[in-house]
């Protein structure tokens, strides 16, 4: 997102509409992390004036748009920050994405293990006797192509 298509709006505001509507958040080094159920999160930049807000494991069909950087990790969408929405229309845009992301439920999980589990192929147990067997019908192999071709094998056992 180049900086002239994006309205820098000071922190205190998105902040204050958090507060207000008593949003817990965390603050950490880079961002501001909001969080509602499993999986649902909106990430604000920790600047003093915002340029980039993240919408994390929900998406919204207003005010929001692709990452100019693309789609990443469970990242699908940025908070529109175009100038032309102006700062009132950029706020209501994030008050509306909190309340969409605060009435959706948990994200599921997918069970992972339980899935290669399931796709794990069947094996037939084998038995000492064919592995000697099927050892034997190798160097057999080995030695009749050899002796077709004319070259000698020597044996290592």
């Amino acid at each position: 997102m180049a900086k002239s298509n994006v309205l820098m709006v000071a922190q205190s505001k998105f902040l204050a509409i958090l507060d207000t509507l008593q949003v817990p958040y965390i603050t950490q080094s880079g961002f501001i992390k909001v969080s509602a159920a499993k999986g649902r999160n909106m990430y604000i930049a920790n600047t003093k004036t915002v340029g980039r807000i993240d919408l994390s494991g929900f998406e919204v069909d207003f005010g929001a748009k692709v990452p100019h950087c693309g789609v990443f990790g469970n990242v699908r969408q940025q908070l529109d920050l175009d100038p032309v929405l102006g700062e009132e229309g950029i706020l209501q845009n994030f008050t509306a994405a909190l309340e969409v992301m605060h009435a959706l439920a948990p994200v599921e999980k997918v069970a992972k293990a339980k899935a290669a589990v399931a796709a794990k192929p069947e094996f037939s147990t084998v038995t000492p006797e064919e592995i000697a067997q099927a050892a034997l019908a190798r160097r057999l192999l080995i030695a009749k192509t050899a002796e077709e071709m004319g070259v000698t094998v020597s044996s290592k056992s």
